[in-house]
């Protein structure tokens, strides 16, 4: 162990590689498993159904309650509507919403009070979701715009509840007090609805069970307004955990990479310097298991303390992370300490360390005392395994360095490659109208205007399950191609599936399938399959024409209008409300929700890429140091007679930094320009992590030769630096010691 100097630089790469292990592990093991928890606690529905009121009829309860899979069923009284939350972070966001009467009596789908004040006559409790996401505060108010009215509520409390607290779902809860909620009532009677919470028998496939409810509910002519079984729900509302364990998963995967590599090194170097020492011992008697042991036991040692160090560190960071994590699941997550993932990250990176360790020393067994006290080639296999170390470790930090340099291009410079991926068709307004061929033309005649498309969003379904369907004039004039395999549909008896339905139903391109609608049945032949992260891929798109097919007086309700650059969509939206008040019924500033939605991933993205940053330079001098402490050590006697022939300090750090630079050209400048290749597949990785066959992300290779170009002068800055010390030792010291 006092021999072993320099163990530093491997403690701290390992240490944080068992950081993000751990943190990884603990959210595998107790986000779901405290979301399970949470489900239980509040009796959670396995199936969560919102029909019409008045087709609830006593026919339709009793097959749901004589059901041989169901064993209790809840119905709950509520208004489900389009509402538009007026300034949720700063803008409007439009979302599907039913409002409940907060004191109406439950037993499954129970709601958990997290913040209350005292009660008034017209107030509201918010999901956790909307209330931290939106930046409310209980004792402020909200304003729901529903139509051409405008509700506000003071907001009394929060709730924790496991139904429809986050917008993965696609449908949002709020709860009333009984005065609000009945006012709310009398302006949108047609808006009543059942909520109906089913619970099943243990070990029931509840998607198999909503399938054949859904097929009874169209039989028997009964709308579904919403459908949502727990496992959808539970994977909806733990996405981007998901997503993150995968990225910490890759992170660990490059780290203990480089840690590895680096211990072998050290091994080899250690072999190679001390390799008369160990000629010496084996010819004293010493065994070649106890030499092995004496190399290998320090690496376990400090591989100890630093695992354990690094597991300790990650349970500062874990509430931090589980905070941010339970707010977009829309429930609080409680992090413990979890000795399983202790112990799988000590197993996993110890084992890694003895195996790879082992390996490295295991050559000892055939060294021969006679040659080795003499010397023999290993020592020229020196500079070798430093280069090789240089190489490969400076390679995977080029893939860090290149990540970063194109997250912040997709993300800063370029967003909308960002956003498209994640969202659907953005315009700068969306207008909801009585009319859209009355006033379309007029639109588009405007000098602020650059095109107006009919777009809208309606539903129907296919078999038994009632989804969202695109129905568009001219899907070629769309910004956001969300069409990933073949083309969006273009005749009347054509359509594009959404991703959903090609992975778990098998539809293949050109099969005939049928979308049914009101009792009317029509067939579509699949011409492409489009994403939608929103909806988890449960859609569909048809042009008008295929629409009129299964409505014959269909006229699209949204008009999605495209602004000249520079416009105020604000003022422009006025203007037209104004100008058109019988026509236009409702309207939506996109350009605005899409502006705060940039902003709140730039201020993510922005510390993730500092973070990054951060630990690709650590790790690239860390690695640097070994290799420079090995080269000062190894060539003492070289540098102190370069001294004594007059070479310069400057001169000495100069030749030595410039040593390490053409391995390092070569593999930062090659792995950059790799960066055209495994750039798209990191990308794909990500976004099909949340559900998104299809990005836009760039990898320019200007971008990339840059990024890679400035990770190698600071590498060089940095060799400077770790070159420094050779300024205090004399030239006499360099030879004798």
């Amino acid at each position: 162990m006092k021999k072993q100097k320099g163990m530093l630089p491997f403690g701290i790469i390992l240490g944080m590689a068992a950081m993000i292990l751990n943190l990884a592990l603990v959210l595998v093991f107790q986000v779901s498993s405290g979301y399970d928890k949470k489900f239980q606690e509040l009796n959670g529905a396995n199936i969560n159904l919102i029909l019409p009121k008045e087709q609830v009829t006593e026919k339709i309860r009793e097959k749901l309650e004589q059901h041989k899979e169901i064993v209790q069923a809840e119905y709950v009284e509520g208004i489900l509507t389009q509402a538009t939350v007026k300034e949720f972070r700063g803008s409007d966001f439009t979302m599907n919403t039913v409002f409940y009467h907060m004191n109406e009596t439950r037993s499954m789908n129970q709601l958990e009070v997290l913040q209350e004040r005292e009660k008034a006559a017209q107030s509201i409790y918010l999901p956790l979701y909307v209330a931290e996401f939106g930046e409310y505060q209980t004792g402020e108010s909200i304003t729901y715009e529903i139509g051409n009215a405008s509700y506000k509520y003071p907001i009394v409390g929060v709730v924790q509840e496991m139904q429809f607290g986050n917008f993965s779902t696609n449908m949002m809860g709020a709860y009333l007090s009984k005065e609000a909620y009945e006012k709310l009532l009398e302006a949108n009677a047609g808006n009543r609805v059942y909520s109906i919470a089913l619970k099943l028998k243990e070990n029931q496939d509840s998607k198999q069970v909503q399938s054949e409810l859904f097929k009874m509910f169209r039989e028997e002519n009964v709308s579904v307004l919403y459908g949502v079984c727990d496992s959808e729900n539970k994977q909806g509302r733990t996405m981007v955990c998901n997503l993150l364990i995968a990225i910490f998963m890759g992170f660990v995967a490059i780290v203990v990479f480089v840690t590895l590599f680096l211990a072998k090194f050290r091994i080899q170097n250690c072999i190679s310097q001390e390799m008369a020492d160990m000629g010496v011992r084996k010819a004293l008697g010493y065994t070649s298991n106890m030499i092995i042991t004496s190399i290998i036991m320090p690496y376990m040692v400090v591989g100890a303390i630093a695992s354990v160090n690094g597991i300790l560190l990650s349970y500062l960071l874990l509430p931090t992370i589980a905070h941010l994590l339970g707010l977009q699941a829309g429930f609080f997550l409680h992090i413990t300490f979890s000795l399983s993932a202790l112990g799988i990250t000590l197993a996993v990176l110890l084992g890694l360390v003895f195996v790879f360790t082992y390996f490295a020393a295991r050559k000892i067994r055939k060294l021969q005392p006679i040659y080795a006290i003499r010397g023999n080639a290993e020592c020229k296999k020196a500079a070798l395994w430093q280069n090789l170390l240089l190489f490969f470790s400076l390679g995977i930090l080029t893939v860090l360095v290149s990540f970063a340099g194109t997250l912040f291009y997709n993300v800063m410079v370029k967003p909308d490659n960002f956003m498209k991926a994640l969202s659907d068709e953005t315009a700068s307004v969306v207008l909801r109208v009585k009319d859209a061929d009355k006033i379309k033309e007029a639109l588009e005649r405007q000098k602020e205007t650059v095109k107006v498309l009919k777009l809208s969003t309606e539903k129907v379904k296919i078999k038994s399950e009632e989804i969202n369907a695109l129905v568009c004039e001219d899907f070629q004039q769309l910004d956001n191609d969300i069409c990933y395999q073949g083309r969006y549909p273009e005749k009347e008896d054509e359509i594009a599936l959404g991703s959903a339905f090609a992975q778990e139903d098998g539809y293949q391109l050109g099969d005939v399938m049928e979308l049914h609608l009101d009792g009317i049945t029509q067939k579509y032949k699949i011409v492409g399959y489009i994403q939608s992260v929103n909806q988890k891929g449960e859609l569909c798109a048809v042009t008008i024409e295929g629409m009129k097919r299964l409505y014959e007086d269909y006229q699209a309700a949204n008009l999605y209008v495209y602004l000249q650059k520079g416009t105020d969509a604000g003022r422009w939206m006025e203007k037209q409300e104004k100008t058109y008040p019988e026509e236009i019924f409702n309207s939506f500033n996109q350009e605005e929700l899409s502006e705060k939605t940039k902003e709140m991933y730039s201020s993510l993205i922005q510390e993730a890429i500092l973070c990054i940053l951060v630990v690709t330079i650590l790790i690239s001098l860390l690695i640097l140091y070994v290799i420079i402490k090995s080269i000062l050590v190894s060539r003492r006697e070289e540098f102190g007679i370069y001294k004594a022939l007059g070479y310069t300090n400057g001169q000495l750090i100069g030749k030595l930094a410039g040593e390490l630079l053409p391995v390092s050209v070569v593999a930062i400048g090659l792995f950059s320009l790799a960066g055209t290749i495994y750039m798209r597949v990191i990308y794909q990785f990500i976004f099909s992590m949340a559900g998104a066959m299809k990005n836009f992300c760039q990898a320019p290779i200007v971008l990339l030769l840059g990024s890679g170009t400035g990770f190698l002068a600071v590498t060089y800055l940095i060799s400077l630096w770790l070159a420094l010390p050779l300024k205090k030792i004399s030239a006499y010291q360099l030879i004798k010691e």
